[in-house]
């Protein structure tokens, strides 16, 4: 028969009360012989085998120990994804680090029609959650928080309310690294495709007036109209053949899974890389590595943006303080150069 907390009580000789709050760490040593008690109590649970029930506790105390980190269903890959994985790996260190346990799943996120409320919010088994995608449709934040479940979002600003915190991408870490490096080969018109936020435009118009100042470079914007995956190098093409021949882009920009679309599309088109037009992926991958040409990238630490998602999670919880949103300007970002950047000069 399984013991129970009277159990280990009886055999330590100490009260039901005493023996619960050692086992759950509130024991605070005021009296002389609370030390020996407290030995006393973790003697007999390991002699007992004594396992709390989690369940019980969580009634109790409304705590899980669970956190939540959904990804949007529409990533291509899901968590095979490299960048999203990495975040997750993230995600998983720092509240391992924090003694929490990650439940993982995936929702349409970004779909109103297609969300349902994913089981572990539903049911409460968790404290929180973590969700990752390349865009949000606030109404469906709005069902975790209904449930007092407190969020944040990693990649994409939904709108600022109590219980939800946004960490975003900062343009800032990058940008300027490329202008420096495509100037110096020669380059003066730089494009960037990506699924943009209104928040997120403002700031990198922001920041292309600097980096025209500053370097020569002028960048354009290149919406893309869905996801950042390879289908949208159909989406770059039919940008790109828009301008007058002698203002179209000369590097592009773009996630991972965006430049090898793209160059594939453009190759079709007979547009070759890095001959007539180049790409740089704003995250490195293995993906940038193996493909041909070999993409030159952005690297940084992803997993650091996971454990910082976890960790402004996890502190608003343990102080009871709302979320707020953060940027991420802080990972490491170096240029792996590799053969997709023609040099003009």
């Amino acid at each position: 028969m399984k013991a129970t907390i009277y159990d280990v009580a009886q055999k330590a000789d100490v009260s039901i009360c005493t023996a619960s709050k050692v086992l759950n760490g509130q024991n605070k040593f005021v009296r002389k012989d609370a030390i020996a008690r407290a030995k006393r109590v973790m003697e007999a649970a390991r002699t007992l085998g004594y396992a709390p029930n989690h369940a019980a506790k969580s009634i109790a105390t409304g705590r899980t120990g669970n956190i939540g980190f959904i990804l949007a269903d529409d990533v291509t890959h899901r968590f095979a994804n490299y960048f999203f994985g990495q975040i997750l790996c993230g995600v998983q260190d720092y509240c391992a680090e924090r003694s929490y346990s990650l439940v993982v799943g995936t929702s349409a996120l970004s779909c109103i029609k297609k969300f349902l409320m994913p089981q572990m919010a539903a049911g409460r088994q968790i404290e929180g959650v973590i969700l990752a995608g390349y865009k949000f449709e606030p109404e469906n934040i709005r069902s975790f928080l209904s449930y007092n479940i407190p969020c944040v979002c990693i990649g994409s600003k939904v709108f600022t309310e109590d219980n939800v915190a946004c960490l975003t991408f900062s343009h800032n870490d990058y940008i300027e690294i490329l202008a420096e490096y495509i100037s110096g080969l020669g380059h003066t018109h730089m494009g960037m495709a990506c699924v943009f936020s209104d928040g997120q435009l403002d700031s990198l118009k922001m920041i292309c007036d600097r980096i025209l100042k500053k370097y020569g470079i002028s960048i354009s914007i290149i919406p893309i109209k869905d996801r950042e995956n390879y289908d949208a190098g159909k989406d770059i093409y039919e940008e790109y053949i828009k301008y007058p021949e002698n203002e179209r882009p000369e590097v592009i920009v773009g996630s991972d899974q965006t430049c090898v679309g793209a160059i594939n599309y453009f190759r079709q088109k007979g547009i070759n890389c890095p001959e007539q037009i180049s790409f740089i992926s704003n995250t490195d991958s293995p993906l940038c590595e193996y493909s041909y040409p070999a993409i030159t990238a952005v690297r940084k630490n992803i997993e650091h943006a996971g454990s910082r998602a976890a960790e402004l999670l996890l502190n608003s919880l343990s102080h009871k303080k709302p979320l707020q949103n953060s940027s991420l300007d802080d990972l490491n970002v170096e240029l792996i150069i590799r053969n997709s950047v023609a040099d003009k000069k």
